[in-house]
């Protein structure tokens, strides 16, 4: 079964691909299906519909996270899989807000992570 999910723009698409297409590889393994990326839309092929439409829901997922115009990491990739995996709403998933720099050399960024309705404090 093949599906196709069409971006907003092309800067989204880049954030969900990344630089030359280099987590297509990375979501192909994490979803068991091939992904082909042509102009502003991706194809999506599987044996099964279900691993079809989770494939679909999380490029939704991961063009939203993707709006700020940087590329995501396997990081956030994967926990965006997770969040969609364990029925979290988009909007209680981790996003890309609590990921950026620091606004000033003197303010520091806490980030919280929440796994399995505990919270985890990276070190770096």
């Amino acid at each position: 079964m093949t599906s196709i999910v069409d971006f907003e723009n092309s800067e989204r698409m880049a954030g969900v691909c990344g630089a030359n297409d280099r987590n297509l590889p990375y979501l192909e393994a994490l979803l068991g299906c091939g992904l082909n990326a042509r102009g502003t839309a991706v194809e999506i092929s599987s044996d099964s519909p279900d691993k079809t439409a989770f494939a679909v829901r999380l490029l939704k997922r991961l063009e939203e996270t993707a709006s700020s115009g940087t590329a995501l990491s396997e990081t956030e990739i994967f926990m965006e899989y997770r969040s969609l995996s364990d029925g979290v709403p988009a909007a209680a998933s981790p996003s890309r807000e609590n990921s950026g720099a620091p606004a000033s050399a003197d303010e520091e960024v806490c980030r919280v992570i929440s796994v399995a309705n505990k919270s985890v404090f990276p070190k770096t």
